[in-house]
């Protein structure tokens, strides 16, 4: 799945999506990147400089969330691919992929005061926010790139998988439940003489609003043997994609 897993188990056993934790955590998730960023560039420049383990206090809290989050009411349980205590952030390294970013968000939401300000005309104030969707919709593809063009491609063998229901928390007391289903998937594949067992991020394009839909795309890329495809980091190998490697990114389980 796409971003933080978005689960979480209320005190009625049923699951839910809290987004509010999510975006929480995508917010922490990109602070503590830059934060990460700007003490290394401070030890490359000034490697005399003393600096305190904020970082590594705040890096250990997040990834415990992470865990949490991610494995609250599933059987089958993530397996990291981070040692314990280290955040596990798909984090691209290009600097160009940052300038896009950095750019597109400056564009849309510098374009807002510029337009009700009257600092500029209509046309050129909706140019300069369109312009801004564009390059953060370009970054997507950059970051895609740069992330995972080295992805190898193997056979692996699903060995277990799970299906669950969760509901949007904003449709709690409503008279309309906005439920959708997730998958998560056990699976052992060979790579250099060695086996390794994985729990695969699963990249879909929308959530799955029916258990049978789901299931549905689980069988058509798993076949009656078991077989399946994984996109693995040959740097990394319990970093892995089941069956299509992603053009954007980046996507955390």
């Amino acid at each position: 799945m796409a971003g933080f897993s978005q689960i979480f188990v209320s005190d009625s056993g049923r699951l839910h999506n809290n987004y509010g934790i999510v975006c929480a955590c995508h917010k922490a998730q990109w602070f503590f990147t830059i934060l990460v960023w700007h003490e290394k560039v401070l030890r490359k420049y000034r490697p005399n400089i003393q600096l305190n383990d904020f970082s590594m206090i705040f890096e250990n809290r997040l990834r415990k969330l992470q865990d949490r989050l991610r494995n609250a009411g599933w059987r089958i349980q993530h397996i990291p691919w981070q040692p314990e205590g280290k955040l596990e952030i798909h984090n691209p390294k290009d600097p160009y992929t940052w300038l896009l970013l950095l750019a597109g968000f400056a564009g849309f939401f510098g374009g807002i005061p510029l337009l009700s300000n009257n600092t500029v005309s209509t046309p050129v104030g909706i140019g300069i926010m369109i312009g801004g969707l564009l390059l953060l919709f370009l970054s997507r593809f950059t970051t895609g790139y740069n992330l995972y063009r080295k992805y190898i491609r193997v056979d692996a063998i699903c060995i277990d998988r799970e299906v669950q229901e969760f509901e949007d928390i904003e449709s709690c007391g409503s008279l309309t439940k906005n439920t959708f289903w997730a998958p998560r998937i056990l699976c052992e594949y060979k790579y250099k003489g060695q086996i390794f067992t994985v729990t695969p991020i699963i990249v879909k394009m929308v959530a799955f609003n029916t258990e049978d839909g789901v299931n549905k795309f689980l069988d058509d890329r798993i076949d009656v043997n078991q077989k399946c495809t994984l996109w693995i980091n040959p740097d990394l190998p319990l970093q892995t994609f089941f069956h299509k490697k992603p053009i954007t990114g980046p996507h955390t389980a």
